[in-house]
């Protein structure tokens, strides 16, 4: 770590062999609400960051002691991560799949068998509309408007129809002021 006392700097040098350029660019990353970085240097060899507080009352050699913690908070970070990932994948691969079912494909058509939703066996829909077709259509119940309405007293379910001879007039009256259709 360079101090520049006057200009209220420092510069710390990161060999990028030890801190990978991410890593360098996550521990600044923190200090951006603080402090004004500008990251130099060779990526191979060398890499210079300054550092340059926003507050004048703050200390830049503090800055730059916790920069260099930042460097090896993160590069822990990026340890661990790459030690965790398989563990990570397993996880999330077991909760995407938990709930999928494997697939049945019918013999002869080779489509995907469906569940009956009223007895729960697995049917073809291509090869067993077939079936279907042949079979007796079932007969609906026959019920008048009266019957399936159930305790309405205000008349609410029945539907509305304007009465006899009113509707003539209105289309009469729109007529003679001019307001009718061509």
């Amino acid at each position: 770590m360079t101090i520049d006392a006057k200009a209220k700097t420092i510069v710390v040098s990161v060999n990028p062999k030890i801190y990978p350029l991410e890593v360098i660019y996550s521990a600044a990353y923190v200090f951006l609400d603080r402090a004004y970085l500008a990251i130099d240097g060779d990526p191979e060899k060398e890499v210079l960051v300054q550092i340059k507080p926003k507050n004048a009352g703050e200390d830049p050699e503090k800055l730059g002691n916790e920069f260099n913690n930042e460097l090896v908070n993160y590069s822990v970070y990026v340890v661990q991560a790459v030690r965790n990932q398989p563990l990570r994948k397993a996880i999330i691969e077991r909760a995407l799949f938990t709930n999928t079912a494997e697939a049945e494909y019918c013999d002869e058509c080779g489509c995907e068998l469906m569940e009956c939703p009223d007895c729960g066996d697995m049917y073809c829909p291509t090869c067993d509309s077939e079936e279907d077709k042949e079979a007796p259509a079932k007969e609906e119940d026959e019920t008048s408007e009266d019957e399936l309405i159930i305790d309405d007293p205000l008349g609410i379910a029945k539907p509305w129809k304007p009465p006899e001879g009113k509707e003539n007039e209105k289309s009469d009256d729109r007529q003679k002021k001019g307001q009718g259709r061509a």
